[in-house]
């Protein structure tokens, strides 16, 4: 875990994020162990046992894939700046700062390996395939719909609404040919279908038009919020299907009337021949 941590931090300076001084990255000193870090207290007060109920019951899975995001942002960065893969020997040699030797190794080791150049032309090849850009710049989508829902009076912003306000650029045009075109089938998909409410209509139209959510995920809501914990626990059913059921509706309603006229001229031959 401690390498780990240190690998996480930014490798021009190590900063204390409350106090916004450098650590003292000597090895040792007066109050500081042989890792640097602070030594280890006398004693440690005891956590009381309420704290430790009210953590467990409030802890979620977003921190850890919170700190899973970052490891692997971070690992992306620090290939880009220091790697480099026609120079092998020195890209060993170079071990960047706040970055342990072990782990650098690690890392080169894995990036020159058949696996780690595998994984890097699939991740090229899934970049290339992403049709759609956005309009929201560095901002994150989780960022924006947040302070989307605090203007909605704290209301939930639908999917297509949400979808609108990420690809369309300030002048009110697109932010491509393909999320227009996205739009208008949501358009139309939205007017086909009234049964259903408002948050529910466009959830439905959006996975109808732009295809399922990621098990577990929720698109523009970033890390931890889950389709569950947004919508509540709908039953999402695609306008494609109940179009289809509408459509076999109708045909058995043509059957029987079919029937009921057919019925109905026996009975009138019936009448005719019991009174000649």
């Amino acid at each position: 875990m401690g390498s780990l941590l240190k690998s996480l931090l930014p490798v021009a300076e190590a900063r204390d994020p409350a106090s916004d001084q450098v650590f003292d990255q000597s090895p040792a000193g007066p109050e500081r162990g042989g890792n640097g870090l602070p030594k280890k207290p006398a004693s440690i007060p005891r956590v009381p046992p309420q704290a430790i109920s009210d953590f467990n019951s409030n802890f979620s899975e977003v921190p850890i894939e919170a700190v899973g995001k970052k490891w692997k942002d971070h690992k992306s960065w620090l290939k880009g700046r220091f790697y480099y893969p026609e120079k092998s020997e020195e890209n060993a040699r170079n071990v960047p700062r706040n970055v342990l030797p072990n782990d650098w190794q690690y890392l080169v080791h894995y990036w020159k390996s058949a696996g780690g150049k595998k994984k890097e032309e699939k991740c090229k090849k899934s970049r290339a395939m992403q049709k759609i850009t956005h309009a929201t710049g560095s901002k994150s989508f989780a960022i924006l719909r947040d302070e989307m829902e605090e203007k909605n009076g704290g209301e939930l912003v639908g999917e297509i609404d949400f979808y609108m306000a990420t690809h369309l650029n300030k002048d009110g045009k697109y932010v491509d040919e393909e999320a227009e075109k996205k739009a208008k089938e949501m358009h139309t998909e939205r007017l086909a279908t009234s049964s259903l409410d408002a948050i529910s209509l466009q959830q439905a139209v959006m996975s109808e038009v732009r295809g399922k959510e990621a098990y577990g995920r929720v698109r523009g809501s970033g890390l931890g919020p889950t389709p569950t914990k947004v919508f509540g626990a709908h039953t999402f059913v695609s306008t494609a299907a109940q179009n289809q059921e509408v459509i076999e509706l109708k045909g058995q309603v043509i059957e029987l009337r079919e029937q009921v006229a057919s019925l109905a001229a026996l009975v009138r031959q019936l009448t005719a021949n019991m009174n000649p």
